[in-house]
């Protein structure tokens, strides 16, 4: 897995060169019980697959949703799919899991859709570039400027918590 320079809107950096058996973790806070959207922001030649799964208490991981990626013509030509799964309330990992490659990945964004009652389902936080070394930015939705954000590694050691002034921030 490696980083390159992305074209996407955005700019920044996605992750590129996977290979089958290739994955990436994260520890995720699901505020929670429910049914999730998940986009994938991909770009590829070919057709690709990945699988997102969940570590239980046994540090098994299940598979939550099995993904195809279709081509999009281009290494640098964007377009976002879909997919759901339940998720579990609590902190947990997830694993993105490659099936079949190659194909370039920008971002994933999570939706709760289990109350299709709510009218701001779709508020989301950017994080990009995913992974990163030194400098991310940070993307809020209108009415979260002055939100303060907790940076913090796979183990859950706080880096650097940050309070931010406006809806577009470098950290």
């Amino acid at each position: 897995i490696q980083l390159e320079p992305t074209t996407d809107v955005g700019g920044g950096q996605n992750i590129g060169y996977l290979d089958p058996g290739d994955y990436l973790d994260y520890r995720i806070d699901v505020a929670n019980d429910g049914t999730y959207q998940v986009d994938f922001r991909n770009a590829s030649i070919n057709a690709g697959t990945l699988q997102l799964q969940l570590m239980d208490s046994l540090g098994n991981f299940n598979t939550l949703l099995t993904q195809n990626l279709s081509a999009t013509g281009g290494w640098q030509t964007w377009t976002t799919t879909s997919g759901s799964l339940s998720l579990p309330k609590g902190i947990h990992t997830l694993r993105l899991n490659v099936i079949q490659a190659p194909f370039n990945l920008n971002w994933m964004d999570f939706s709760d859709i289990t109350n299709t009652n709510s009218v701001t389902l779709t508020k989301s936080i950017q994080v990009f570039p995913n992974p990163a070394k030194a400098i991310v930015q940070i993307k809020l939705p209108d009415g979260f400027e002055n939100a303060t954000i907790t940076i913090g590694t796979l183990l859950g050691k706080t880096v650097k918590i940050y309070t931010t002034n406006t809806t577009n921030e470098n950290i």
